[in-house]
């Protein structure tokens, strides 16, 4: 039995919103692009899409309530520090420079910062957040928000460092 056959067996995505993370070359935007073939598919790691989304963060709001049909949205994106450490997104605009980690975790570890602390070293006027399922806001040497909180926050005409400040 091959692979494919086997992974679309076991693996069953659920109703709501989800994170699907795993190793890069693992098949895993191949698998989005055939169970997800009509949605609408924003590609962060295309650079005309990053600047795009980048000069105004809220455009991604924006594209998801402009989306009526309701139709499945995959948004894929990741970013490689100089030092080889990995954030799931880098937002750049006139609200600065942000860099964002999402985890799919109401629970926070230790390991779940490396990666923004690495980007933080690599870019020190970065402003690193880390975004996860909790409910609480926590404020370390990372801003910490609650995943939910923070898409809420953002809409049209609003400054990404407003959203942060708020959500």
């Amino acid at each position: 039995m091959g692979l494919r056959p086997m992974f679309a067996r076991l693996y069953r995505p659920p109703a709501a919103s989800y994170f699907l993370f795993g190793p890069r070359g693992t098949g895993k935007s191949t698998w989005l692009r055939t169970r997800y073939a009509d949605a609408l598919w924003i590609d962060l790691n295309d650079p005309e899409n990053t600047r795009f989304y980048g000069a105004a963060p809220e455009r991604l709001r924006a594209a998801v309530a402009a989306n009526p049909s309701r139709r499945p949205i995959v948004i894929d994106s990741y970013w490689r520090t100089r030092s080889g450490s990995e954030v799931d997104f880098v937002l750049y605009g006139e609200s600065g420079l942000y860099a964002l980690e999402v985890k799919n975790s109401a629970t926070l570890h230790p390991g779940d910062l490396t990666g923004l602390r690495s980007f933080a070293q690599d870019y020190p006027e970065a402003t690193p957040i880390l975004l996860y399922r909790g409910r609480r806001v926590l404020e370390r040497d990372i801003l910490c928000l609650p995943c939910d909180a923070f898409l809420r926050a953002l809409t049209p005409g609003r400054s990404f460092a407003t959203v942060v400040d708020t959500a």
